[in-house]
């Protein structure tokens, strides 16, 4: 729901280190930041922070996240469907996975290459 709402995941780590990433997951170490969520409601927001909520008895069950007022409104109101900008954060969000993707299958052909020259001398 954060990725559909804004175009990104709530949890990163700029130097890809998987520890870190994963305290920031555990921790719920997470921000809204502007412009992205300046448009989104605050009913959104209070869902997206419920269900990422890092205490797995107090985060919302399934059941409790569709009886809440702003899931319970998008069902009444689902003839609507995503909004335009919507689709374009989940283009965007699918376009820059695939561009970091490539770039790390780059990277790891140039790390080969090294290592077989070095192996070589």
């Amino acid at each position: 729901m954060y990725i559909i709402l804004c175009g990104f995941p709530p949890f990163y780590d700029e130097n890809d280190d998987l520890g870190r990433l994963y305290r920031k997951i555990k921790r719920a170490e997470y921000d809204m930041p502007s412009p992205y969520w300046d448009k989104i409601s605050g009913s959104a927001k209070e869902l997206v922070r419920k269900l990422l909520q890092p205490d797995p008895k107090k985060r919302l069950t399934a059941t409790a996240t569709l009886k809440h007022p702003w899931c319970a409104n998008a069902l009444q109101n689902s003839d609507k469907g995503l909004g335009a900008e919507q689709i374009f954060h989940l283009k965007r969000f699918q376009y820059i996975r695939r561009l970091r993707r490539g770039v790390r299958c780059i990277l790891a052909v140039l790390r080969l290459i090294e290592a077989l020259q070095a192996k070589s001398k």
